[in-house]
C-alpha cells in the first residue's frame, strides 16, 4: 500500500475498512494459496465495517475466489467468518438473501468439486437466516442439485445441509417431498447412503411423528419388502437374467428392512404418545426402553409409564397408533412365513428386525401385549416364525422374562410339531443364536427340557444338542465338554427307552467333531458311557 497516494482516499472515506478492501485483492493474489485463510478475516472485517454496499459486493467476490479449489482448511476459515458475520447485530435476513446468496449460486455451477463442497457447507449456516419462503425453496433446490453430483464429498455436504433446513421448514408437502427424492435416489454409493441414513432421516422422521406421514412411510417400505420373491432354487446360474433379478431383488429387500429398522423407533415412540390418558393409583415401576429414553429425552419417562399402565389391564380400549402397529405385526408374520428356514441370511435379517420392535416396545409391553399380538397368527406347521420370534425375544440383553417367553415359544413348538419340522425348526434357531455367539446361554436355558417330566421335551432336546454341534463351534470348545456332553450322558441314562435312543443321534454327533478326540476317548473310560453303549446296542 503506497501510503502517499492512498491516504487521501482514506481522508475522503474516513474508513480504514473501504482502503483495506481497495488493496486486499491483490494483496491476497500474491499470497501462496497456504497463507490465503489467514486473510479470511481480514475480508469477513471489512465487509462487515464498509458501509458501501459496492465494496462489500467486492469483497464477497474476494471471499469466494480466494482459491480455485478451496481446501478444507480455507473452506473452515470461510464457514467460520460467514457464521460470525451473519450473528452481528448489523446483518439481517436482507442482507443475507442480496448479498450473500447470489454468490452460492454462482460457485454451485463452478466445475470444481471444492467449491460444491463449500456451497453445501455455506447453506448450513445460512438457512436459518433467511426466510421460510427461500429456505424451502431455493436453498433445497441447491441441496438437491448437490445430490445430483457424482462426487460423495459433495453429496454429503449436501445431505448435512438438508439434514439442518429440515429443523426449519414447516411445510409438510417440502419435507415429504425431500423425503421421497432421498429414497428413490439410488445412484448413491453405499457408503454415501449410510451417512444419508443417519444425517438426514432422523430429522424428517421426527417430523412424521407429530403426523401421520410416519405410518404412511411404514407401510410404504413394508409393501416394498413384501415385494420381494426368493429366488427359485432350481434356477441356473447360467439364466443370468434371472439370477441378476433376484440379487437385485434380495439387496432392495434387505436394504428396505434395514430403513424399517430405522424407522422403528419413531413409529413404537408415536403409539406411546398417542396413547389415551389414564389415571391410576398404580406405583409400578416399568424398565423403559433404553433407546427411546436416549433419543426421546427425560419427558419420555412419564409417557411410557402412563402407556403402560394404560395396556396393563386385559380389555383396554385400542386407540388408532396402536390399531396400526398390531397390523404391521401382523403382515409381518406372515411375511416370516413365506421364507425357508435355509435361506439364512433373510432370516437373520428379519429376526434383527423383530428383536429391535421387541426392544423399542421394552420389557412390560413385549412380554404381554406384544407377545399377544405376534400368537394370533403362528401357525406349528410354519417354521420360520417361531424360530424368528425364539431368537428374537432370547436376543434381548440382561432381561430373564424375555428369555422365559422364547423358552416358552419353543416348549409349546416342540410340543405341536412333527419331527421334520421340529428338526429344521431348531436348526434354524440354533444358527441364529450361534450367529450372536449366544449358545451357550441358550443351551442353559434348554437344561429345563432336561428334567422336563415329558418324555417328548426330552426327545426334543436330544434334538437340540444334535443342531447345535451340527454348527462349527470350534471358537468355543468348552460348551461341548462341559455342557453337552454331560447332558448326552444323562439322558443316554433315561428312565424311558425312546429318551435313551434319541441320545444316540447326539452321541454320533459328537464323535464327528474331529476337534474334540481327547475329550471323546476321555468320556469313553466313563463307566457310565460304556453302560450306554451297551443300551445302545
Amino acid at each position: 500500500i503506497n501510503l502517499d497516494n492512498e491516504m487521501s482516499y482514506y481522508k475522503q472515506s474516513d474508513n480504514i475498512a473501504d482502503l483495506l478492501s481497495s488493496k486486499l485483492s491483490q494483496i491476497i493474489s500474491s499470497l501462496v494459496l497456504s497463507s490465503r485463510s489467514d486473510a479470511v478475516p481480514l475480508i469477513i472485517w471489512c465487509i462487515n465495517n464498509s458501509k458501501e454496499k459496492k465494496i462489500r459486493e467486492q469483497m464477497f467476490n474476494c471471499l469466494f475466489n480466494i482459491a480455485k479449489k478451496p481446501d478444507e482448511t480455507l473452506r473452515s476459515a470461510i464457514l467460520t467468518g460467514l457464521f460470525w458475520l451473519v450473528h452481528q447485530s448489523g446483518w439481517h435476513q436482507e442482507n443475507v438473501e442480496e448479498e450473500i446468496l447470489p454468490h452460492l449460486l454462482e460457485q454451485i455451477n463452478v466445475k470444481y468439486f471444492e467449491k460444491k463442497i463449500l456451497v453445501g457447507d455455506c447453506i448450513s449456516i445460512l438457512g436459518i437466516h433467511v426466510g421460510e419462503a427461500i429456505r424451502s425453496s431455493l436453498l433445497v433446490s441447491l441441496c438437491l442439485q448437490l445430490l445430483e453430483v457424482k462426487n460423495s464429498d459433495v453429496i454429503r455436504a449436501g445431505m448435512r445441509s438438508l439434514s439442518t433446513l429440515v429443523n426449519y421448514i414447516s411445510d409438510g408437502d417440502k419435507i415429504s417431498k425431500i423425503h421421497g427424492i432421498i429414497q428413490s435416489d439410488t445412484e448413491i454409493d453405499t457408503e454415501a447412503l449410510q451417512d444419508m441414513k443417519k444425517i438426514i432421516l432422523p430429522p424428517i422422521l421426527i417430523w412424521q411423528t407429530e403426523t401421520d406421514e410416519i405410518w404412511a412411510n411404514v407401510i410404504s417400505l413394508m409393501e416394498k419388502i413384501e415385494e420381494y420373491v426368493p429366488a427359485d432354487e432350481a434356477l441356473s446360474n447360467n439364466d443370468t437374467f434371472h439370477v441378476d433379478n433376484a440379487l437385485r431383488s434380495k439387496e432392495s429387500m434387505m436394504e428396505n428392512i434395514s430403513l424399517m429398522e430405522d424407522i422403528m423407533p419413531f413409529a413404537i415412540y408415536k403409539v406411546i404418545k398417542t396413547c389415551p390418558k389414564v389415571k391410576t393409583d398404580n406405583n409400578a415401576v416399568y424398565k423403559q426402553p433404553k433407546k427411546l429414553e436416549e433419543m426421546f429425552g427425560e419427558e419420555f419417562g412419564i409417557l411410557y409409564k402412563n402407556f403402560c399402565d394404560y395396556v396393563s389391564p386385559e380389555w383396554f380400549k385400542k386407540w388408532i397408533d396402536y390399531e396400526k402397529l398390531s397390523r404391521l405385526l401382523t403382515r409381518m408374520i406372515k411375511l416370516f412365513s413365506n421364507v425357508q428356514p435355509s435361506n439364512f441370511p433373510v432370516l437373520r435379517k428379519y429376526s434383527k428386525l423383530l428383536s429391535r420392535i421387541v426392544e423399542l416396545s421394552g420389557t412390560h409391553f413385549s412380554s404381554n401385549n406384544l407377545f399377544k399380538i405376534l400368537q394370533i397368527e403362528l401357525d406349528p406347521r410354519k417354521i420360520t416364525p417361531y424360530s424368528i420370534i425364539i431368537h428374537s425375544y432370547f436376543s434381548q440383553e440382561t432381561e430373564d422374562e424375555s428369555t422365559n417367553i422364547a423358552m416358552s415359544i419353543m416348549k409349546d413348538f416342540l410340543k405341536k410339531s412333527d419331527i421334520d419340522i421340529e428338526n429344521r425348526a431348531l436348526n434354524a434357531i440354533m444358527k441364529l443364536v450361534c450367529e450372536d455367539n449366544m449358545q451357550k446361554e441358550f443351551l442353559g436355558c434348554l437344561y429345563q427340557f432336561l428334567k422336563d417330566p415329558d418324555p417328548e421335551m426330552r426327545i426334543s432336546f436330544n434334538q437340540c444338542l444334535s443342531s447345535l454341534m451340527e454348527i462349527d463351534l470350534s471358537h468355543d470348545k468348552e460348551i461341548v465338554p462341559k455342557m453337552i456332553i454331560p447332558a448326552v450322558l444323562s439322558l443316554s441314562l433315561d428312565m424311558e427307552i425312546e429318551v435313551q435312543i434319541s441320545s444316540v443321534k447326539p452321541l454320533v454327533t459328537l464323535f464327528s467333531l474331529e476337534y474334540l478326540e481327547f475329550e471323546v476317548r476321555k468320556v469313553n473310560k466313563n463307566r457310565s458311557f460304556n453302560v450306554y453303549l451297551h443300551k445302545a446296542k
